[in-house]
């Protein structure tokens, strides 16, 4: 068989192809450095390490060495797990000084933290960590199961660590590493961070229950609810509340997580309904969630009585992703319905529901290298929800007290005039009566009543007469300043209550509204109506005068009449007080 001649292109290519496979396969014979230089420190994220995963119960002495590999980026999030990590790595100081650092876990819930360290190749030490003990017994006074070691000058210290779970719950293997002095000062700016978040989350809840008590509003206290339902979780998630709150309850601090959730949940979708009137505008969509709210109270029932523990933090995770994709989109249909501050609703719960989703994802699946970015996020967008959900409130109350004006103001105008009627002159009056020392113009009531109104009526319609009352109402505004107060009593009949310096004021006012409204006749359907008005002035509260309500009536009413007696078109005054002292 003839032997192929080697060429310069063959050689290439066999360089090529081997260049290339050396290339896809130096990953699988790759060497990872486990060593970490302690004189370096600032926050090392531990990579530089081996790893492997066994059963919980698996010891160190029975450990197979052939099943380390090196540590990935990948692995940090290992999702839900009941299996045990281990991460072997060595620490070096290279100084002539010993180095006391300390390994940081990055999560509050991790159950178990063990810790074998040996120096030069002497005999290990063990030590464990568990969040299942009170929370004194934890060698650093840190929100994580964290442990502090100390590498002598010149020394190599190898430690292996072991983290698991007593039952299934999702694994972040991300450890930072950080001199004593570098961990104390993250913790300081850490409390500085939650202490403004927290601070500013119970101001929201001391809001809430002002506006709840002042307003009598149960929306607001619901939503004040909501606020402490995520302040809990957020303890929980910090490691805060066991730090500080209940440090002799690890149980709680370990089962607590999902009672808090399911708790989240429930007053999320109880402010929801409330807060956007769902019983009244969306009856299907408050039917839903009043069946939600059931199912998450069972559970919680159940789970308080020992049952679901297998599958509760599968429940517990999906009540929150229900909750977060619910609320957004019930928001943007009330929005729709034209509840104007429901598009703060939704926008608050778009922003916490996509941290929330993200979050959920990167603890439940594994190999997202997402770290603890989501988590982060979610923490601010609670807050930023918080607020956002604040302006939806205020801007509730706003629009609330808005229609409570509306209401008032309607309940005091004569609707077709726009003037006010007998309640507003009855409410004012007693004001001016209640607050007589400090003022210091005498009161004067004007009555005014159309001449011959009826025929107004028989010869243009009541249409007709409509129009002339609406010209007589816009001529009394015109010269009413804005403390007056202008009323229609009904009918043709009109009053003013007007503050002036003297009686010859008030007949000025009175002769100048008469004169204008008789010198300028109303145009109804191309037809020109004329007419006139009498007016009869009472001083009605002064130094010397104090009349009540229905004294105040008859005093100008009595003047009025004499107007009529006179041949209408003509001003009178009283010239008797009935109250006078």
């Amino acid at each position: 068989m003839p032997r192929k001649k080697l060429t310069v292109k063959s050689i290439l290519l066999c360089h090529f192809y081997l260049f290339l496979s050396l290339v896809l396969l130096q990953p699988a014979f790759a060497s990872q450095n486990t060593e970490i230089n302690l004189s370096k420190l600032g926050g090392t994220v531990l990579l530089e390490a081996d790893y492997q995963r066994t059963q919980v119960n698996m010891e160190l002495a029975k450990l197979p060495e052939n099943r380390w590999r090196p540590f990935q980026q990948a692995d940090i999030l290992q999702g839900i797990t009941n299996q045990a990590h281990w991460l072997r790595f060595t620490a070096t100081n290279p100084t002539d000084q010993a180095i006391h650092w300390v390994i940081r876990g990055e999560t509050s819930f991790l159950d178990y933290l063990e810790i074998y360290y040996r120096n030069d190749s002497g005999t290990f030490q063990h030590e464990t960590y568990s969040d299942w003990h009170d929370f004194q017994q934890r060698q650093i006074n840190y929100r994580t199961l964290s442990a502090g070691l100390s590498t002598p000058a010149h020394t190599k210290t190898e430690v292996i660590l072991k983290a698991y779970f007593i039952g299934n719950d999702t694994m972040n293997l991300r450890f930072s590493l950080y001199t004593s002095d570098d961990f104390n000062r993250l913790s300081q700016r850490e409390n500085l961070l939650y202490g403004l978040f927290y601070g500013a989350m119970l101001l929201l809840v001391l809001l809430s229950l002002m506006a709840a008590a002042i307003l009598r509003q149960i929306k607001a206290l619901f939503y004040a609810a909501f606020l402490i339902s995520s302040i809990l979780c957020w303890l929980m998630v910090n490691g805060l509340g066991f730090q500080y709150l209940w440090p002799h309850s690890p149980e709680w601090h370990n089962q607590g997580f999902h009672i808090a959730y399911l708790i989240f949940g429930f007053t999320a979708l109880q402010f929801g309904r409330s807060f956007l009137f769902l019983s009244q505008t969306l009856p299907k969509v408050n039917r839903l969630f009043i069946a939600i709210q059931l199912l998450y109270s069972l559970i919680l029932i159940a789970y308080l009585f020992g049952y679901l523990e297998n599958v509760i933090l599968y429940i517990s995770h999906s009540a929150l992703a229900t909750t977060a994709l619910l609320m957004p989109v019930v928001g943007f249909i009330a929005w729709r319905k034209r509840i104007s501050y429901a598009v703060w609703f939704m926008a608050a719960w778009l922003i916490y529901s996509t941290g929330l989703i993200l979050t959920l994802m990167s603890t439940t699946i594994a190999n997202l290298n997402w770290g603890n970015s989501p988590l982060d996020w979610l923490q601010m967008a609670t807050l930023l929800e918080s607020i956002f959900l604040m302006v939806a409130v205020s801007s509730w109350i706003i629009e609330l007290n808005s229609e409570h004006k509306k209401a008032i103001t309607l309940a005091h105008q004569d609707p077709l005039t726009e003037l006010g009627n007998r309640r507003l002159l009855q409410s004012r009056y007693t004001d001016y009566y209640n607050n007589l020392n400090d003022r210091s113009l005498p009161l004067f009531m004007l009555v005014i009543d159309l001449d011959s109104f009826k025929e107004i009526n028989d010869n243009y319609g009541h249409d007709g007469g409509d129009v002339v009352l609406k010209e007589l109402g816009c001529l009394i505004k015109q010269n009413c300043g804005a403390e007056d107060v202008a009323i229609r009593f009904g009918g043709e009949e009109f009053a003013i209550l007007v503050a002036l310096n003297s009686i010859e004021e008030a007949w000025e006012l009175a002769e100048r509204i008469r004169l204008q409204f008789a010198n300028n006749p109303t145009y109804y359907c191309n037809q020109q109506i004329k007419h006139t008005l009498s007016c009869g002035i009472a001083e009605v509260l002064s130094k010397d005068v104090q009349l009540n309500v229905n004294e105040i009536m008859r005093c100008a009413d009595s003047a009025l009449y004499k107007a009529k007696q006179a041949g209408r078109n003509q001003t009178h005054l009283c010239e008797s007080p009935v109250g006078k002292s």
